[in-house]
């Protein structure tokens, strides 16, 4: 005699498909999880650079050498500074 009773053999299919479904379960979520990490990129996409409005050239000062806008020039405090 090995003990087998109508309850124990419902109770242990009963435990062996609460597994079952709860392993299923368990994969789903790790699916879903795992769908909405690739739709939704960790970091934004990168902003487009903002376009100049207006490009100078610029040419350097003949004293001291540091590149100045033709029309902003301004005084570097040198004594020998042409920009004044």
């Amino acid at each position: 005699m090995l003990g087998f009773s109508l309850i124990k053999l419902l109770f242990t299919g009963a435990v062996v498909a609460a597994l079952w479904y709860g392993f299923r379960y368990l994969g789903r979520l790790a699916e879903i999880k795992a769908d909405r990490a690739m739709a939704r990129p960790e970091t934004p996409p990168p902003r487009p650079a903002p376009s100049p409005t207006t490009i100078e050239d610029l040419k350097p000062c003949p004293q001291c050498g540091a590149y100045v806008a033709n029309g902003l020039a301004r005084a570097c405090g040198r004594v020998d500074c042409p920009y004044k």
